[in-house]
């Protein structure tokens, strides 16, 4: 099945009920494009996987008006992007939700194998709310993680036929997730390179 990407609907489902979001209350739709299919969590977990939204219609999916002044697919040069993950990054497909407290742009690149999922929030949800929705798609707690932005947290989960790993991170009003997946992707890789496309996307 396709994998959980970003919480931007759970984490905006939860202010509009006047209450925090949690693992036992899974959101019905995301706003990433859809990635990868990955299969069943080998560590016994099944994890859940991003709906697609319909773009606008009035602009293709890679070029739909960009949130807050900003896009995803164009935040970063594709190639600095690459060298960041270790692989060529192709096909960018974006997302947007425009408006809102929670407005956010997504996109999606294609790796050579797998993929990469950027979610940049113009205007930051809770950084403890959008970690803690991420425990319910993966079996092991998030890893803190130093160096990347003010605070950063990584969630690592193996899977037939690919590891996923998804890295949630903020400095300042800013707050990304970045989510790739990758057959044969290890745990210190997935920080090194989930770490790598944060640090631009919170820069850019």
């Amino acid at each position: 099945m396709n994998r959980w990407i970003v919480v931007a609907v759970l984490v905006l489902s939860a202010a509009g009920c006047g209450k925090s979001s949690s693992s036992s209350s899974p959101p019905t739709t995301r706003l990433a494009a859809p990635a990868d299919t990955v299969g069943p969590d080998t560590t016994g977990t099944s994890v859940a996987g991003p709906a697609s939204v319909p773009p606008d219609s009035s602009a293709p999916p890679s070029s739909i008006a960009p949130t807050g002044g900003l896009d995803a697919c164009t935040m970063v040069n594709a190639g600095t992007l690459g060298l960041a993950v270790g692989d060529a990054m192709t096909n960018p497909v974006g997302h947007s939700n425009p408006s809102g407290p929670f407005a956010s742009t997504t996109c999606t690149f294609t790796g050579n194998p797998g993929s990469l999922t950027v979610t940049v929030f113009t205007s930051a949800p809770d950084f403890a709310t959008v970690v803690q929705a991420g425990a319910g798609s993966y079996a092991n707690p998030a890893t803190p993680i130093n160096g990347v932005g003010s605070q950063a947290a990584l969630y690592y989960g193996t899977g037939d036929p690919s590891a996923s790993a998804t890295l949630i991170a903020q400095q300042g009003s800013r707050l990304v997730t970045v989510e790739l997946l990758r057959p044969g992707l290890t745990e210190g890789d997935a920080q090194t390179f989930t770490g790598g496309a944060a640090k631009l996307f919170l820069a850019a």
